[in-house]
């Protein structure tokens, strides 16, 4: 091949370049050898978010009581939701007993901030130790027979009312309510 630089009839120089022939480039045998299947996509990602899922939703029914009270309820169902409901023959009572009558809690004899005086019965002595815990396990300070404390709160232990309350001195405890007298 002959490349001239200028349009005239002559080359004043002429130019060769090395020229090969175009070799086959066998570009489709070299794929053949490839597969390229699809292959399915793993169940590995579905089976994790249905797990999350399936975490959440027992996280929400055992969160919610109204909804896990429903399913023991129609869990502990012997026969199923839609059969006949069972008629149950009632139970005889026995002639002579009767059920325990309900009993209502005791009603509080001192309210909060009321003045009060300690009683003690001929057995105690002259002085009555009150207690740090309502329970009356833990000794506390001691008060004099007719000294004015005043009441703070009030608890139920065992039906019998126990009183927290302060001394003039400034000491706090808790006292039975049989120690107790209101202020005349």
């Amino acid at each position: 091949m002959t490349v001239t630089l200028f349009p005239s009839s002559q080359p004043l120089h002429p130019f060769f370049f090395a020229h090969q022939d175009d070799q086959d480039l066998d570009v489709d045998d070299r794929f053949e050898d490839f597969h390229f299947r699809r292959q399915p996509p793993g169940r590995r990602p579905f089976r994790i978010i249905l797990a999350v899922l399936l975490l959440i939703g027992l996280g929400y029914v055992v969160m919610n009581p109204d909804i896990m009270s429903s399913l023991i309820d129609v869990a502990s169902m012997r026969d199923g939701i839609f059969s006949k409901p069972r008629t149950e023959a009632p139970v005889p009572q026995r002639q002579g007993t009767r059920p325990a009558p309900l009993q209502t809690p005791p009603v509080p004899t001192y309210y909060e901030e009321q003045t009060v005086t300690v009683v003690l019965r001929a057995t105690d002595g002259t002085r009555l130790r009150l207690s740090n815990d309502a329970a009356g396990k833990q000794p506390g300070p001691l008060v004099k027979a007719g000294e004015m404390l005043t009441v703070l709160d009030g608890s139920l232990i065992r039906k019998t009312w126990v009183y927290f309350v302060r001394t003039q001195s400034g000491a706090s405890g808790w006292i039975k309510e049989q120690n107790l007298q209101a202020r005349s």
